[in-house]
């Protein structure tokens, strides 16, 4: 990734990192109260989901101790990957989030079913350049749907499985 390096989440440390990232970033990744973990509940909740899931931290090449943005991966289904990012308030509008998309995108290896708040415009526009497609909106969310590298012809199979995750 140009600019942008990433490295998977595999030490507390940096499951404390995207924690606090989060915590930074929380107010814009839904329209619900999501919820403010301490760093022992982080470590429990990754340890039980870590199984099925990837997370990836996000260094900038120039400064690479310096870790600014995660995404994260959560397997919902067999064909289903359901992602999620954060970007350090400070690094925000240097073109990350369009890198960092289009790394969980083929570190995916299928589709993706997210959603992103109906008034977080920045976002949507990237998402939709970048080949994410609207299902519906519901509660303040618009829910989304990404072919990811699925084969074509189970396309049309997954976007039904897509369109039930998301209570379609």
């Amino acid at each position: 990734m140009d600019g942008l390096r990433a490295e998977s989440i595999v030490h507390p440390w940096q499951v404390e990192r995207m924690r606090q990232i989060y915590l930074e970033c929380r107010p814009w990744l839904s329209v619900q109260d999501l919820p403010d973990r301490s760093e022992v509940e982080q470590q429990e909740w990754w340890n039980s989901i870590k199984g099925h899931s990837k997370a990836f931290l996000y260094s900038p090449s120039e400064e690479p101790w310096k870790f600014v943005a995660f995404s994260l991966l959560r397997k919902k289904s067999a064909n289903i990957v359901s992602p999620m990012i954060g970007i350090a308030e400070e690094y925000r509008g240097k073109g990350y989030a369009r890198k960092i998309i289009q790394h969980y995108i083929s570190a995916a290896g299928g589709a993706l079913a997210g959603s992103a708040r109906s008034d977080h415009t920045q976002i949507l526009r990237l998402n939709y350049e970048l080949g994410w497609q609207e299902v519906g909106e519901k509660d303040g969310m618009i829910l989304l749907y990404h072919p990811g590298c699925i084969e074509n012809h189970r396309q049309e199979e997954i976007y039904r499985e897509i369109l039930r995750y998301h209570g379609y």
